[in-house]
């Protein structure tokens, strides 16, 4: 990976508890995450700043599957537990991918870039990543609504509850 994706982790990480303040007050004035309004701020954030500072270690995870499986099987858990309906699930992770592009400083960044190659290719990583997330929500909410709930070994992390 180059210059550019290590710029953009680090930005994310360094950022993460302010990226995740601007999603928590977004998640919970969206007409479409009704459900997020129950929730405490300070839950959301931390489940936020949680999910910003694992996804960058997903990021850079050489057989990054299972991490990916376990983060995002961990997500649809908690949102499940919260009593948040798979469709606003969905769009809370949407958001959260929205607020990491929308934060200024990684604005300037991808604009002061000089390879745009790369930053489109990290583009692409990370539309990847979501995209393998989504379905893996989607599979995890299947099974808990089905009530085949063999739930993963508990390690609690950082924003997980």
């Amino acid at each position: 990976m180059g210059v550019f994706v290590n710029e953009l982790a680090q930005m994310v990480e360094s950022h993460a508890e302010e990226i995740a303040e601007q999603w928590a007050k977004a998640v919970r004035r969206n007409p479409k995450t009704p459900s997020f309004q129950k929730l405490s701020k300070d839950h959301c954030l931390n489940c936020a700043a949680g999910f910003y500072h694992r996804f960058v270690k997903i990021y850079f995870d050489k057989s990054p599957y299972p991490a990916l499986e376990e983060f995002f099987t961990r997500y649809a858990e908690a949102r499940y537990q919260e009593g948040i309906p798979l469709q606003e699930a969905i769009q809370a992770l949407l958001m959260l991918r929205r607020q990491m592009w929308l934060f200024p400083d990684l604005q300037t960044l991808f604009a002061a870039n000089v390879d745009q190659s790369q930053a489109v290719e990290t583009l692409n990583q990370t539309i990847r990543i979501f995209d393998q997330g989504i379905y893996l929500i989607m599979e995890r909410y299947q099974k808990l609504s089905s009530g085949k709930q063999e739930k993963m070994p508990c390690k609690k992390a950082h924003g997980d509850h």
